[in-house]
């Protein structure tokens, strides 16, 4: 039973989890108008708070929400992002609010929309990672439409040659208009 064990655990290791995992998301620093919280939320229906990225109440023009993320692999080959998902479970509005050691090394820019569901994104180029090794980019996401305190909950999931890799679950809060 043992032996069988190891063997199936060996199998789902190699073939089914994916090697690779979302290690940060920090703000990037770039981005010194940007705060970083836990206590808001778009949600009106529960009280489960999902950490927050915003621009802070003082700015008034229009700003990227621009995050790092961090992706470690535990592949022994290289790893290649690209692309990635953004699910969006709720696209809503608030009335306002305050909204690592690796260093990014891309941007990627990314026009989101106000809308649930799955949007897609290829990342060109594709970013790759070492064998057992880590890397950082940048993802400046930015409202597709005009709007003015418009709040995303999402998950980020990146599409790679040995599996996803999610993220945890985020809120954007962002504003764009003329």
């Amino acid at each position: 039973i043992i032996a069988f064990w190891d063997r199936t655990s060996d199998f789902y290791s190699s073939h089914i989890a994916s090697p690779v995992s979302v290690a940060a998301i920090n703000i990037s620093a770039e981005n010194a108008q940007l705060i970083d919280e836990q206590m808001m939320t778009c949600r009106r229906w529960d009280d489960k708070k999902v950490r927050t990225f915003s621009s802070s109440g003082a700015s008034k023009v229009n700003h990227a929400v621009a995050l790092d993320f961090v992706l470690t692999s535990a592949s022994d080959q290289d790893t290649i992002v690209t692309g990635m998902d953004v699910e969006v479970s709720t696209a809503d509005n608030v009335a306002g609010g305050e909204p690592g050691i690796v260093v990014p090394n891309h941007t990627y820019f990314v026009e989101i929309e106000h809308d649930e569901g799955t949007q897609s994104f290829p990342l060109n180029p594709s970013y790759r990672i070492p064998p057992r090794g880590t890397g950082a980019f940048t993802v400046a996401f930015q409202p597709k439409e005009e709007g003015v305190g418009m709040c995303w909950i999402m998950k980020v999931v990146f599409n790679t040659n040995l599996g996803a890799a999610s993220s945890e679950e985020i809120s954007l809060i962002m504003s764009r208009f003329r």
